[in-house]
């Protein structure tokens, strides 16, 4: 078993990394709210993945929406899409 991290040993290496956490230290491989200072949004990075220099899913592009997050970003492109593959 490995040495148990808190707050003080890990909210250094995110602000370095560019992430704000917004709660406390949940564990190496699990998904931490955080504000992503660069892009100002509200991410879930996991301390594993920034401590070996993973970066922000949204400014890489590998952030994965759900039908519902692309409804709210695109509504009425959403509705166009829709009815262009149903009846293609």
């Amino acid at each position: 078993m490995g040495i148990k991290l808190t707050d003080s040993d890990t909210i250094p290496i995110m602000l370095e990394s560019g992430f704000k956490p917004l709660e406390s230290y949940p564990g190496a491989n699990t998904p931490w709210k955080c504000l992503h200072i660069e892009c100002g949004q509200i991410v879930y990075p996991r301390f594993s993945n920034v401590k070996n220099g993973k970066g922000c899913k949204i400014c890489s592009g590998n952030q994965k929406f759900t039908e519902e997050k692309v409804k709210e970003i695109f509504p009425f492109a959403m509705d166009k899409m829709v009815l262009k593959y149903r009846f293609s």
